[in-house]
């Protein structure tokens, strides 16, 4: 019979050239699930802040509403930052019209850019507006394999506002 001490230990050096490549896909993999799950939070957050200024109409409330919307469905993104919220008129175009931009640091602040109040926005009939919402936001990575400093992003939803059959 044949001697194979040369073959020992083969597989102990092949798994560890392989180790550090599995080891590399697997934190890649779980950094990506981790963005993914906070895009689709602010997915799901942009989507319920434009449903919301679609039933809100003209109300003066309305952008309170918005925020307040937006803020509770984005508890399910922990590494993510809103940087901030605009509510903007979309035009017969497709371009994006008159805005009103609402700064995020732990709360809203007071809006900065206020070019399209509840009061301006049609909800009637004859004129229906559309409008849009965007959410800007910071990924913060978990690991910081490739960048320290968090991703910014932003995600839409343009949504036509329904009409008011109550009147003013």
């Amino acid at each position: 019979m044949r001697n194979m001490r040369g073959d020992r230990g083969v597989a102990s050096v092949e798994f560890a050239f392989v180790l550090p490549v599995l080891l590399l896909l697997s934190i890649v993999a779980a950094e990506f699930g981790f963005a993914l799950a906070d895009w689709l939070a602010v997915s799901n957050a942009t989507r319920t802040g434009a449903r919301v200024v679609s039933a809100g109409g003209d109300d003066p409330s309305t952008d309170t509403a918005v925020l307040n919307a937006i803020e509770e469905a984005f508890s399910g993104a922990p590494r993510a930052d809103i940087t901030s919220v605009e509510i903007f008129e979309v035009l017969p175009g497709g371009s994006q019209g008159a805005t009103q931009q609402y700064p995020y640091s732990g709360g809203f602040g007071a809006c900065s850019v206020c070019a399209w109040p509840p009061a301006s926005r049609s909800d009637q009939l004859a004129s229906l507006d559309t409008a849009g919402v965007r959410v800007n936001f910071n990924h913060n990575w978990v690991i910081g394999l490739w960048s320290n400093t968090p991703a910014g992003w932003g995600d839409s939803e343009v949504i036509r506002i329904e009409p008011d059959f109550q009147g003013p």
